[in-house]
């Protein structure tokens, strides 16, 4: 969800760690099902 939303497409070591802590952030903050919801909401089919 991090990586599609938020984060460049630059490989790195740092854009990892910086994609690692949204994503504890995000998982901490919204339930399991939002998250479900945001994502299937953003991609494409």
């Amino acid at each position: 969800m991090i990586r599609n939303t938020v984060i460049t497409n630059e490989r790195s070591v740092e854009r990892k760690i910086k994609e690692m802590y949204l994503a504890y952030q995000l998982t901490t903050s919204i339930s399991k099902e939002k998250i479900l919801e945001l994502y299937l909401n953003k991609i494409s089919y």
